[in-house]
């Protein structure tokens, strides 16, 4: 507090002006928008108007320090589309649609390794022994060393992570009360102060998006077409759903990924949009 304080002071006083901020001249224009006439003790008019020219370098200190707070802070914003960002220290973020991220880039040198993230988020973090990774969201708080993971928040007052690789520390952005969550394993908080529920076994083609990869491992064409339904945004219905697939595709262009489902589970497939 006290360096905060000298700090104010010495900004003031190198911007000071002599004359600049004159209790007599701000009581000659209070007397002249006020029409007051000389029966006004001139005393309580001088106290008034140094209590002004106060509130004027108090205003000053606000605006510099709130100045002082956000002048290194770096917004990190997408549109209607994915966007790819790659930090100083070489992790990787990607953020989903209408999402953000905010983060103090001195701080972040110095090994501060804090972001502040609105919507939802797809993370490769490189691993630094000492100096953890943390995401915050609005409802949930991340910790890490260094690991893929995915932080979805768009759903009001609930935070859901997924860990693709790894283990992150998982809890309320107000609450020490949290969950270790380690490769495959995904936990939903609804509010900031409780402690996440577990799921343990989180389903891989969520980050799609992400990613642009479908991985497959034996998995019944049903479950594959939902997933390959909601990335889509449609309803792909097979004509065969005795079949299992494995493998990855890449997400592209859906008619290719049917074609390739047709060719090679030799079914047919139907897309309801």
């Amino acid at each position: 507090m006290k360096d905060i304080e000298e700090e104010y002071l010495t900004f003031v006083v190198r911007h000071y002006k002599a004359h600049k901020y004159d209790p007599n001249k701000a009581f000659k224009k209070f007397k002249k928008i006020t029409g007051s006439n000389n029966n006004i003790k001139h005393k309580t008019l001088r106290i008034i108007s140094v209590a002004a020219s106060i509130a004027i370098i108090i205003g000053v200190l606000i605006v510099y320090n709130y100045y002082e707070k956000t002048k290194n802070l770096i917004v990190v914003a997408s549109a209607g589309q994915c966007k790819t960002v790659k930090l100083e220290d070489g992790s990787k973020i990607i953020l989903s649609p209408y999402s953000s991220f905010t983060y103090n880039i001195v701080e972040m040198e110095k090994g501060d390794r804090t972001v502040k993230l609105v919507g939802k988020a797809f993370f490769s973090i490189h691993h630094d022994e000492k100096h953890p990774f943390s995401v915050d969201g609005k409802v949930g708080k991340v910790k890490i060393l260094g690991t893929v993971f995915q932080v979805d928040e768009q759903n009001k007052n609930t935070s859901t992570v997924y860990v693709v690789s790894g283990k992150v520390y998982f809890s309320g952005l107000n609450s020490n009360k949290g969950v270790l969550l380690t490769k495959g394993m995904k936990a939903t908080l609804t509010g900031n102060k409780g402690k996440p529920l577990i799921v343990s076994s989180g389903n891989i083609n969520q980050t799609a998006w992400a990613t642009g990869v479908f991985k497959f491992n034996n998995t019944p064409i049903n479950e594959a077409l939902g997933d390959i339904s909601e990335y889509y945004h449609v309803n792909i219905i097979a004509s065969d759903t005795t079949k299992c697939i494995s493998g990855e595709f890449e997400a592209t262009n859906m008619n290719d990924v049917v074609d390739l489902l047709e060719s090679t589970l030799g079914i047919k497939i139907q897309i309801n949009k």
